[in-house]
C-alpha cells in the first residue's frame, strides 16, 4: 500500500506541475497575445503614418514638377526678352558714343553755317560800303 500511496502523491504532484504548467501557458499565451495586439496597433499606427507620408510625398512630387515647369517657362521667357532686347539693341539708337559724336558734328555743322552766314554778310556789307552791286 505504500506503493500505492507514493504513487497517488506523485499523480497529485505530477497534476499539480501539469497545472501550474498550463497557468504558465496560459500566462505565457496570454503575453504573447497581448504583445501581439499592440504590434497590430502599432503596424496600424505605421501604415497609416506611411500613408499620410506618401500622400505628401506626391504632393512635394507635383509642387517639384510644376516648380520646374515653372522654371522653365520663365527661362524660355527670359531667353525671348533676350532676343528681344538684342533686336531692339541692334534696331534702335546708336550707342553713346555715335549720340556724341553726332552732336558735335551737328553742332560743328552750326558753327560753320554761322560763320558761312556772317562771312556772307560781312562781304555784303563790304560790297556796299564799295559800291558794287549784290548779286545773290
Amino acid at each position: 500500500m505504500f506503493q500505492a500511496s507514493e504513487l497517488q502523491t506523485s499523480m497529485i504532484e505530477t497534476l499539480e506541475a501539469v497545472e501550474i504548467e498550463k497557468q504558465k501557458h496560459h500566462s505565457t499565451r496570454m503575453e504573447a497575445l497581448a504583445r501581439l495586439a499592440r504590434l497590430e496597433v502599432t503596424n496600424g499606427e505605421l501604415a497609416k503614418s506611411l500613408a499620410r507620408e506618401q500622400w505628401n510625398l506626391e504632393v512635394q512630387v507635383d509642387q517639384v514638377a510644376q516648380l520646374r515647369e515653372e522654371v522653365e517657362l520663365k527661362k524660355l521667357a527670359q531667353d525671348k526678352y533676350r532676343r528681344k532686347l538684342t533686336k531692339i539693341q541692334k534696331t534702335s539708337a546708336p550707342p553713346v558714343d555715335e549720340i556724341e559724336s553726332l552732336r558735335r558734328f551737328k553742332l560743328e555743322e552750326e558753327i560753320i553755317d554761322a560763320e558761312y552766314t556772317l562771312t556772307c554778310d560781312r562781304i555784303v556789307s563790304l560790297k556796299d560800303k564799295v559800291g558794287f552791286p549784290v548779286y545773290d
